[in-house]
């Protein structure tokens, strides 16, 4: 009896650099309190010798809002989710191979990067980048024997 069994044609850690478009905040950023990226890569398709990713970023921002007249701001949440795409060299894979994503995390970001501020310096415009860190995997299946 043949079974198929999975074989590692190859596995890569590979960073892919991902920039927002300007992102408009409803009620401009006087400090930032707290942020939060978090990466989903949602497609992949092998290629020969690479494979193409597909994914979606959250990023969740705490901050707070421009002073009013009592010197304090008020605590304010601004939530982005926007798609990214990045390509991974793999030697020897096939378009027949399968992909498997064996993590997708941020590792290195200055997520908001001011474009344009108010008289106050108040953060009315913004960018966000950073940098993702993917590891896949890439697996064909090859012909094997059962001791059966």
């Amino acid at each position: 009896m043949h079974v198929k069994s999975p074989g590692v044609i190859g596995k890569e850690n590979s960073q892919v650099m991902i920039i927002s478009d300007p992102i408009i905040f409803n009620v401009p950023i006087y400090e930032i309190i707290e942020e939060k990226c978090q990466v989903k890569v949602i497609d992949s398709s092998v290629y020969r010798d690479k494979v193409v990713i597909d994914g979606i970023v959250k990023v969740d921002i705490i901050y707070k809002g421009q002073k009013d007249s009592s010197n304090e701001g008020v605590i304010c949440y601004h939530e982005e989710e926007f798609d990214f795409g990045g390509i991974v060299k793999i030697e020897g894979a096939l378009p027949e191979d399968s992909c498997i994503i064996k993590e997708a995390a941020v590792s290195d970001y200055k997520s908001v990067i001011p474009q344009t501020r108010d008289t106050s310096s108040n953060i009315l415009t913004a960018r966000i980048k950073f940098i993702a860190d993917i590891l896949l995997e890439v697996t064909r299946e090859r012909p094997g024997q059962s001791n059966s």
